[in-house]
C-alpha cells in the first residue's frame, strides 16, 4: 500500500469562517488552509528564534569598540 503525502484532521471553525471557506472550491480551499498555517507556523518560529536572541543578548558582554569593524575586515581579507 502506496502511502499519501497528506493526512486528513478535523479542524473546528467559527461558523462565519467556515461559511466562507465553503465558498471556496474544495482543492483550493485545502490549499488555502496548508498555505495559511505553513505562514503561521513559520512566523510563529521566527517570533521564538527572535524572542531567544534578545534573551541571549542580555546575557552577553558588549564587545569591545572596533570589534566588529576588524572582524569584517578580516573575512573581507581572507577571500
Amino acid at each position: 500500500m502506496k502511502k499519501s503525502k497528506f493526512e486528513r484532521i478535523n479542524i473546528i471553525f467559527p461558523k462565519e469562517v467556515a461559511e466562507r471557506l465553503r465558498k471556496i472550491p474544495a482543492g483550493s480551499r485545502s490549499r488555502l488552509v496548508v498555505n495559511a498555517t505553513e505562514n503561521f507556523l513559520k512566523e510563529k518560529s521566527r517570533a521564538g528564534v527572535y524572542e531567544r536572541i534578545l534573551e541571549l543578548r542580555k546575557k552577553q558582554k558588549p564587545l569591545p569598540a572596533g570589534t566588529v569593524v576588524k572582524l569584517v575586515r578580516e573575512d573581507r581579507e581572507s577571500h
